[in-house]
């Protein structure tokens, strides 16, 4: 959500990044959608998960499980890797931004006359903006690796324990399970 109101705080605070930044400006504007996207997925992945764990066997039983319940089940157990996915590609734009910040928008267009910035940026610069967003994007997957489950109860994170403890069950060695929130 942060990285996102970053994203829009650059956009308004220079209102001329489409001029002279083209390549920034769709970058920074597909950054903002993702990241949009991304804090709506993780939405409804809490407001699922809080959902489902306030729910009784009884509740939970085929016969009485109402089309509510399926939906943010269903919600809370699939859309995490969706979230894990979101959270990879916003990591690739950023590092998009960055080599766009190095490459198409290094200079400026007249470099006597540099365009200015509204309050808070002042002046521009392609290169802190996008920075700034990739460091945040950093810093939450770094948070993400010291997250812990919480709630391994049946059944809502059921993770089946091998007879023979030598193999691998789930995606223990997906990319999938890696440093994420």
């Amino acid at each position: 959500m942060v990285m996102g109101l970053v994203c829009v705080m650059c956009l308004i605070s220079c209102p001329t990044y489409a001029d002279w930044c083209p390549l920034g400006f769709y970058v920074i504007l597909a950054m903002a959608v993702m990241t949009c996207c991304q804090s709506c997925t993780m939405m409804s992945i809490s407001h699922g998960l809080a959902k489902v764990e306030k729910l009784s066997l009884d509740e939970l039983a085929p016969e009485t499980m109402n089309s509510s319940t399926k939906r943010w089940g269903w919600i809370s157990k699939k859309w995490p890797s969706c979230s894990r996915c979101n959270h990879i590609v916003i990591g690739m734009i950023s590092l998009a931004g960055i080599a766009a910040a190095g490459g198409a928008c290094a200079s400026f267009p007249d470099p006597d006359d540099p365009p200015s910035c509204q309050a808070p940026l002042g002046t521009p610069s392609p290169a802190r903006d996008f920075g700034v967003i990739f460091s945040l994007w950093v810093l939450v997957s770094l948070l993400g690796c010291r997250a812990i489950q919480k709630n391994t109860a049946l059944p809502h994170i059921y993770e089946p324990q091998p007879e023979d403890r030598k193999k691998a069950v789930g995606k223990a060695c997906s990319i999938f399970k890696l440093c994420h929130p």
